[in-house]
């Protein structure tokens, strides 16, 4: 009698439109074992990718920072050529802050050697006269603490090496180029 029952109960099913309307009639949940499963594999994804992420975001971060000096020393190149005055680019003494100043209007417009000690210059004012800081973690070697920009364009020769934690390095220079800012990674 029990497969008397199996034959009606399948008849009624291939009889249906949908014959597999039963399976369709389920709850529509997750179950345990798929949330499990879910959950180790974003276990595993964040266990690979979580080792890289301090490299990345020092290496995220000595980018920025050479994007805003080279950015910066391109904006005192086009205040000296605008104003018609001599601009310097400053550092402290280790390196690890930096801001502008602008000397007096009445420059000869003649490219002379700043000195650190010119008294003729004072920092900007506004946005841009605020003293800017090297993240930690990101060592500046410059050769001079005071960098030139001139009315007619020209900016004295420098080269800053930024180097990271890491051991990567970020070149600013203008020694490639005159009158020109560039942004590279040396070649290693």
């Amino acid at each position: 009698m029990g497969s008397r029952r199996k034959v009606i109960f399948v008849k009624q099913i291939l009889l249906r439109s949908d014959p597999f309307s039963f399976l369709r009639h389920r709850k529509t949940a997750f179950t345990l074992i798929e949330l499990l499963l879910v959950i180790v594999l974003m276990a595993i994804f964040a266990g690979v990718a979580l080792p890289n992420l301090p490299k990345q975001i020092s290496a995220i971060q000595i980018e920025q920072t050479a994007k805003n000096m080279s950015y910066l020393m391109r904006y005192v190149q086009s205040l000296a050529v605008v104003h018609q005055r001599e601009y310097r680019f400053c550092f402290s003494s280790d390196h690890l802050k930096y801001w502008i100043e602008e000397g007096p209007a009445e420059t000869s417009g003649v490219p002379q050697a700043s000195s650190d000690k010119d008294d003729r210059f004072q920092k900007i004012k506004g946005e841009k006269g605020k003293i800017f800081s090297v993240p930690s973690g990101i060592a500046a070697d410059i050769e001079n603490d005071v960098i030139g920009f001139y009315p007619d364009g020209s900016i004295d020769r420098i080269r800053i090496v930024l180097q990271n934690k890491d051991q990567k390095k970020i070149i600013i220079s203008s020694q490639e180029r005159r009158g020109q800012v560039d942004v590279f990674s040396p070649a290693e």
